[in-house]
């Protein structure tokens, strides 16, 4: 959540051992107490007390990526893009998502999965 705050994103990026050390994101983790009193619950609250007394609220019914409100092509691309390029290259990371793109077209899933296949020899 204190990630979330100080760059209004989460992903890779903000796991880098640099972010992680940044005296700014310690010094906000010890004001975040989660509150989890539902854990069922698809809902989302922030509430945020100011120095001057103040408070600054927000809700979502349901948070983005949950049933209800699910991520959009585009989203679920980035998300990808993000996660997969730290470990593939830019070429098998748009070969994928074209595979993706047509998975339900496939007859046998081991279409899609034939180039991650490692095979002995």
């Amino acid at each position: 959540m204190a990630r979330a705050i100080l760059d209004k994103a989460v992903g890779q990026e903000q796991f880098t051992p640099e972010k992680v050390g940044e005296t700014a994101l310690k010094a906000l983790i010890e004001k975040v107490k989660p509150d989890y009193q539902n854990h069922f619950s698809t809902a989302v609250e922030v509430e945020m007390k100011m120095k001057d007394g103040k408070t600054v609220s927000s809700q979502l019914e349901t948070a983005r990526g949950m049933p209800g409100s699910p991520l959009g092509w585009e989203e679920l691309e980035g998300k990808f893009r993000e996660c997969a390029g730290a470990v593939l290259s830019d070429r098998a990371v748009a070969a994928t998502i074209e595979r993706l793109k047509n998975f339900e077209k496939m007859d046998d899933v081991a279409e899609f999965v034939a180039p991650f296949t490692i095979t002995s020899t």
